[in-house]
């Protein structure tokens, strides 16, 4: 139900002698120094606010650079704004609005907008028609709703006041009774206090005195304080890096309660940062999380951002669901000082563009991913921990969908305190050890959370049990086990054969010759299936492969199941009655019995 700016067209503004950029829900801009990127934003903050830099009214003989005056017309800055419009505003104003507004050297000229709207001609062709807002449309309050917030590169502490008296601002419009019957009992305890001197001063001059608080207390609000819990550390005495965290807190808190109004039966308000080198004052992990959460405050609708970075933190985006569709970077360059910056809209070259390494933009890239794993790890623990739970990390879907239905079968009891984890992609045993590594770590700081586990495939078929590098885990209070082979495989250990323990290998034997009747199973070759010591022989004649392979455990050394078919052999299973499940899946149990005594004996 918001509007989003979807095209910015300047003029004859600072370095910009003429230009137009799409933009999306969060654009990046990326450049060398001087290229022009932050009269972008500011040429923004100028249409919005009437401000060119913080609290800097438009100077036209130093903000107008150029000359370029169409139609003979008078030197002037011009700024023009297409928005996307909510679906709802369509059928009387246009799919989209163009709002324009120009100065000159006596002060603004115009400030106008119009709709148009998407048509097919008599011709067939669609063409866009412009119309005019009508007088009582509620475009022009949702217009009039726009928030932008300009942060600067230099985010020093008189900025810091600014905003943070402008939660004042805030918070009345959202709470104004509760402000009102607050700010009326405060001035009735200060009236109380000093009743004789208002005594005095109606006696002595004649007039009846009252000390009341000013309308507008932004400015009292400016000198409160953040103050830690623990030490009572003001935040304006920590460091640059703290308050440049907090910044984008405190602009997601006003979006979010102007957004509130709509509750209200106002018009909802559209926030829009311009949001200036966010990784200053910030070392690289934090830069990647604050990357991280503008991602997040865009795809749930806080607010639509732009911002110039020179940080790969920033124009790396994370690999999550749907940020192509929202996002875009840009390459923001300056050619000549007679063209002006020029915005082009960049992809993979990105790296090359800003003439970041070879060598290091991959190192960059795993710094970035690393950092993101590890924070959406601690996410997941305290998910876990919060729900008072014993995670037990396995490697995919498929042990999912089995080792949750065998602890509900095998141990209803401890059902409801174990959460099985996994993901739903890539999984495999390097997510189980990071997670319990994670967990490890975590719980050094929570000594309350309760043990962890990890079980994994026994990719080489071997007998041990505990892995060896389970004695790299942070803590004594998480472990990872791999499978060890169930009774009906032991004799495969006993040749020359390799045949690794996964979990589909528990299933029974008419499991398996089903599956191989619906052509779920494929061939293993004898080079995976015979160890070095015979293979030799057997592909000499000196011996058949079947003098190593008894027919009773054969199907489950000479077949495999297929990658596609895993999880829907798997999910069949899952699906059985949990008696069913008991008498046919009965090698589950003793895993099952593995992770309760590991995780509460």
């Amino acid at each position: 139900m918001k509007l989003q700016l979807s095209n910015v067209l300047i003029q004859n503004f600072r370095s910009i002698k003429k230009q137009s950029f799409d933009v999306k829900p969060l654009t990046v801009f990326v450049g060398e120094n001087d290229s022009g990127k932050s009269n972008l934003l500011r040429a923004l903050n100028l249409f919005f606010n009437g401000e060119t830099d913080r609290g800097k009214r438009i100077d036209f003989d130093e903000d107008c650079n150029f000359d370029h005056r169409p139609n003979r017309r008078a030197r002037e800055i011009t700024v023009t704004l297409t928005f996307d419009l909510p679906a709802t505003y369509h059928e009387t104003n246009g799919e989209l609005l163009e709002w324009t507004k120009r100065w000159r050297e006596e002060g603004i000229r115009e400030d106008h907008y119009v709709g148009y709207r998407n048509r097919t001609n008599r011709l067939g062709r669609n063409v866009w028609e412009q119309l005019d807002i009508p007088t009582r449309s509620r475009v022009h309050s949702l217009l009039k709703k726009i928030q932008y917030e300009y942060v600067p590169a230099v985010k020093d502490q008189g900025y810091f006041d600014q905003l943070q008296g402008r939660l004042y601002d805030t918070i009345a419009t959202v709470a104004e009774e509760e402000f009102r019957t607050a700010s009326s009992s405060f001035e009735e305890a200060i009236q109380s206090h000093l009743q004789d001197l208002t005594t005095e001063i109606r006696d002595a001059i004649g007039l009846d005195t009252n000390l009341s608080l000013p309308k507008d207390l932004s400015h009292v609000f400016e000198r409160l304080e953040f103050l830690s819990t623990e030490n009572d550390i003001s935040l304006n005495k920590r460091g640059d890096g703290i308050k440049a965290r907090h910044i984008p807190l405190l602009l997601k808190f006003m979006a979010e309660q102007n957004l509130a109004l709509l509750d209200k039966g106002g018009v909802p308000s559209t926030t829009i940062w311009g949001y200036e080198e966010p990784e200053n004052n910030l070392e690289f992990k934090n830069a990647i999380r604050a990357a991280e959460a503008f991602v997040t405050y865009v795809m749930d609708g806080t607010a639509q951002i732009l911002l110039t970075t020179h940080s790969p933190a920033f124009y790396h985006f994370p690999a999550t669901e749907g940020i192509e569709e929202i996002s875009q970077r840009s390459f923001v360059h300056q050619s000549t000082s007679e063209t002006g910056t020029t915005v082009e809209e960049i992809g993979d070259t990105l790296d090359d563009e800003m003439g970041t390494l070879s060598v290091v933009t991959p190192l960059l890239k795993n710094v970035i991913e690393q950092v993101r794993a590890t924070d959406r790890n601690k996410s997941e623990a305290q998910r876990i921990a919060d729900n008072q739970q014993s995670p037990v990390y396995v490697e995919g879907t498929t042990d999912h969908l089995l080792i949750r239905k065998a602890i509900d079968v095998f141990s209803p009891e401890n059902a409801e305190k174990i959460s099985v984890e996994t993901k739903g992609y890539g999984a495999g045993d390097n997510y189980v050890y990071d997670m319990l590594a994670t967990w490890g770590e975590r719980r050094k700081h929570h000594p309350e959370w309760p043990k962890a586990i990890g079980i994994v495939d026994n990719d080489k078929g071997e007998d041990e049990d505990e892995l060896g590098s389970t004695a790299a885990l942070p803590g004594n209070h998480c472990k990872l086990f791999r499978h060890t082979a169930p009774k009906n495989l032991h004799g495969v250990f006993k040749q020359p054969i390799h045949c690794p323990i996964t979990l589909e290998r528990f299933y029974p034997r008419e499991i398996w010759e089903e599956a191989d009747k619906k052509n779920w199973l494929e061939d293993r070759p004898p080079s995976k299936i015979l160890k070095p010591s015979v293979l030799d022989e057997v592909l000499r004649g000196e011996k058949r492969i079947e003098d190593f392979i008894d027919e009773e455990w054969s199907i489950f050394v000479c077949k495999e199941v297929k990658q596609g078919k895993k999880v829907k052999l798997a999910t069949q299973i899952a699906d059985l009655s949990d008696a069913e499940f008991r008498m046919t899946l009965v090698n589950f149990e003793p895993i099952v019995e593995k992770i309760v005594k590991y995780l509460f004996e």
